[in-house]
């Protein structure tokens, strides 16, 4: 093995151990409700049929990573397992990286503060940088490496999608007239065409263009999340402006100003910024190159591992932080561990804990959800007749013979459904409020909810706002008692 190739494996190995602690933080609420975003894919798969699986985008997303997903969900429905997944997608988008441009242009993407928080998350973009990256790596392949590298993009993200377009459109110009060109795009059009037919149908839909039609106020968003180091480090890939790898980039540049333009994409939200990391990486480590002076050269090359080192260095330090925080506090007794150890096979258990963070920076974590172990197998539950997707059930799912809920609130109509039915079945409802203590007026709406329903109540003391645990057993005798 060649020293380049091994000290690509080691900083390989290290974008994994900087995503573990990220990954293990993203066990929350809000990664099973991600989840549930893509169960129609999971619902396809699990009745065999394959066209709509194929066919199906999940809101403005094409169908690839719902197949993966889907089929994880039906095969091994472990949220661990599905949460590594990702983790891998994010590692080999840095390994694809260092393939074009060498162990630094895989560390610039290892070390992406971005990239690590949005690693680990049950959605496609991680699955969409490691797409990008692999037209990034297709860009100095054969057609057929190309052809299959643009279509799996296509498949994944219409920001992928245009990468690709730009790394084709490249190599059709350059060997214009040749036969390989023509096979090119023959195998593009006909692997690119059924998502094609998707997006045009979105483009009709009015509801496509929803949202806040603001580019600079997306620009000034990302500058912010690239922070000092990422801006200087990103200087470097001008160096390397001739090099096929800008065609990706400005693909997705150019349809992600027009999409923003159109109100197409969010202008408030980060997703879409790892996308264009592993362009810019290896432009980084291919614009070092470019320095011809070997005194220059290793200064040069000294900064940028000192600045990752840096941003890297911060980043992990948070997420330990925060994994360390989850960890102790495994040792304190909270209502969801009353309602593991008293409740029964059969039994419902529903946690609610309102949205006290925003996901936009990927820093909120779940201590007391880390009670429902996530490396057992948690299969889609269907307590009742309704449409998973949802929130108000709160994405039920088997853990351990009971059906467990997590929502933000208590909803009426949903809740009475599943009450109902378990209750009909001999089991128990439990009911777990916690982290509420920002949440004015939550606990008495709880309570109005329940009001048709015999129940014990049980505090368990966590600070100025104790966590309440609601056992229910039955229907009052207003309502009927069983």
């Amino acid at each position: 093995m060649r020293q380049d190739e091994r000290w690509l494996w080691a900083v390989t190995l290290l974008a994994l151990a900087l995503r573990l602690p990220q990954a293990l933080c993203r066990w929350d609420e809000i990664t099973l409700a991600y989840a549930a975003y893509w169960e129609p894919s999971a619902d396809a798969l699990g009745q065999l049929d394959l066209s709509t699986a194929l066919s199906s985008w999940t809101g403005l997303h094409p169908p690839l990573y719902g197949l993966v997903l889907g089929s994880l969900e039906q095969l091994v429905p472990i949220p661990l397992v599905f949460i590594l997944t990702s983790v891998f997608f994010s590692c080999l988008a840095v390994y694809w990286v260092g393939r074009v441009a060498g162990p630094l242009g895989a560390l610039v993407l290892a070390s992406s503060p971005i990239q690590m928080s949005y690693a680990a998350e049950l959605n496609n973009y991680p699955l969409g940088v490691a797409v990008v990256a692999g037209c990034v790596l297709a860009s100095r392949a054969n057609w057929r490496w190309m052809g299959l590298a643009a279509v799996a993009a296509a498949w994944t993200h219409v920001l992928a999608g245009m990468a690709a377009l730009g790394m084709v459109l490249h190599r059709v110009v350059r060997d214009r007239g040749r036969r390989d060109s023509v096979k090119l795009m023959a195998c593009c059009v006909l692997g690119m065409l059924p998502v094609g037919a998707g997006a045009l149908r979105l483009m009709r839909e009015e509801g496509t263009y929803g949202q806040s039609a603001d580019t600079t106020g997306w620009i000034d968003l990302a500058f912010s999340a690239l922070g000092v180091e990422g801006a200087m480090i990103s200087l470097v890939a001008v160096l390397a402006w001739r090099s096929p790898v800008v065609w990706p980039w400005l693909g997705m540049f150019s349809v992600l100003a027009m999409t923003l333009f159109l109100g197409i994409s969010s202008t408030e939200q980060l997703q879409y910024l790892p996308l264009f990391g592993p362009p810019i990486a290896a432009l980084v480590g291919l614009g070092v190159s470019e320095v011809r002076s070997p005194r220059l050269h290793r200064w040069v090359m000294g900064v940028l591992i000192l600045l990752c080192s840096v941003r890297a260095g911060r980043t992990l330090n948070v997420d330990i932080h925060r994994l360390q925080t989850v960890i102790a506090d495994q040792d304190s007794t909270r209502a969801i561990d009353l309602a593991i150890s008293k409740s029964q096979e059969g039994d419902t258990v529903w946690m609610v804990a309102p949205a006290n963070e925003l996901d936009d920076d990927k820093t909120a974590t779940a201590p007391a959800l880390w009670r429902v172990s996530p490396w057992v197998p948690m299969a889609l539950a269907y307590p009742v007749d309704f449409e998973y997707r949802d929130y108000r059930y709160g994405q039920p799912r088997h853990w351990q013979g009971r059906v467990v809920h997590t929502s933000t609130d208590l909803y009426a109509a949903p809740f009475d459904s599943v009450a109902m039915s378990t209750l009909r079945s001999s089991g128990e409802v439990w009911v777990v409020l916690y982290e509420h203590g920002h949440a004015s007026g939550l606990v008495e709406h709880i309570e109005f909810v329940l009001r048709p329903y015999q129940y014990e109540l049980i505090e368990i003391p966590r600070g100025e706002h104790p966590e309440r645990l609601y056992r229910i057993t039955g229907l009052t005798l207003e309502t009927g008692t069983q």
